[in-house]
């Protein structure tokens, strides 16, 4: 008994081209998605980054 499925012995066509309104639907949404990633942070907080990421810092914690 496999739990893998069979493989296909047809041939599969390329998906189809997506149409300019499309396009620009996934270009909004992906801009969307993207500025969701965008932040800032604190003084404080990239103070104490740059101090982990210090050659002397790093060497001591690893």
């Amino acid at each position: 008994m496999s739990l893998l499925p069979s493989p296909r012995t047809t041939a599969t066509s390329p998906p189809p081209r997506p149409c300019a309104a499309q396009e620009a639907a996934r270009a909004r949404a992906l801009a969307r998605v993207c500025a969701g990633f965008a932040t800032t942070i604190s003084p404080h907080s990239a103070a104490r980054l740059a101090d982990l990421m210090s050659a002397t810092t790093y060497v001591k914690a690893a």
